[in-house]
């Protein structure tokens, strides 16, 4: 499943506090399946909230793809620069297991003209594996 690479786009969510990241946030469809789900709350001036991955697996090429999983992490980080929303999640090496690598970086971008736009810094592909 490619979750990076090049831009996701995302539809708001329902914020309700006047911020314009707080809501529910949805990557759209890999496979008919949900791939990513942002859920970004504000309390005083700060953004706290939590990424859900989405495993998507299936047996073999002839069967349909299947959501079998799902991470949610807690973002680190968050930093709002006019427009754009840059977070950081916790990354591990490989699923399942407990060694921790880089944090992996994200960024959820709110163009005037067009839909909001979630990426991956650096042009990076995150690879289920």
């Amino acid at each position: 499943m490619l979750l990076g690479g090049s831009p996701l786009q995302a539809r708001p969510g329902t914020g309700t506090d006047g911020s314009s990241f707080a809501g529910i946030w949805e990557a759209e469809k890999i496979n008919g399946l949900p791939a990513l789900q942002l859920t970004i709350s504000r309390s005083e001036n700060t953004l706290n909230g939590t990424a859900g991955f989405y495993q998507q697996t299936r047996k073999d090429v002839t069967e349909p793809w299947q959501v079998t999983g799902e991470t949610s992490l807690k973002l680190l980080s968050p930093v709002v620069k006019g427009k754009a929303l840059s977070f950081e999640v916790r990354h591990q090496r490989c699923r399942g297991g407990v060694e921790e690598g880089p944090h992996a970086k994200f960024g959820l971008e709110l163009p005037a003209q067009t839909r909001p736009i979630l990426w991956k810094p650096g042009g990076e592909e995150m690879n289920e594996g």
